[in-house]
C-alpha cells in the first residue's frame, strides 16, 4: 500500500478472513470484536478518510484486522486519492 500511516493491517487477497468473536490470531488472549470506524490514509501531506471501514479488533493485543470489503473499497478510493496527490489523470 502506498499509504504513510495505516493503523490496521490488509489481508491478502486469498487469505483467511476473521470475524467477531474469533480468537485473536496474533496474541490468542481475547476475542475479536468487529468495529466500523472512519479509517484516515495519509500521503505526501494530503490525508483521505474512508468511512465505513470494517475491521475486527483485538482489545489486548491492540491489533487490528480489515474485513475484505473494506479493503476493496478503500483500494479504489486509494488508487484515485494517489493519482489526484500526484496530479495524474483520474479514470
Amino acid at each position: 500500500m502506498h499509504s504513510e500511516v495505516a493503523k490496521t493491517k490488509q489481508a491478502p487477497p486469498g487469505a483467511v478472513m476473521y470475524k467477531d468473536g474469533q480468537e485473536c490470531p496474533i496474541c490468542g488472549a481475547a476475542k475479536l470484536e468487529r468495529k466500523v470506524v472512519d479509517e484516515k490514509f495519509q500521503y505526501k501531506g494530503h490525508a483521505l478518510v474512508v468511512p465505513d471501514y470494517v475491521i475486527v479488533h483485538c482489545a489486548v493485543c491492540e491489533d487490528s484486522l480489515v474485513e475484505r470489503e473494506s479493503v476493496k473499497t478503500s483500494q479504489i478510493a486509494l488508487k484515485e486519492f494517489f493519482k489526484r496527490v500526484d496530479g495524474l489523470p483520474l479514470g
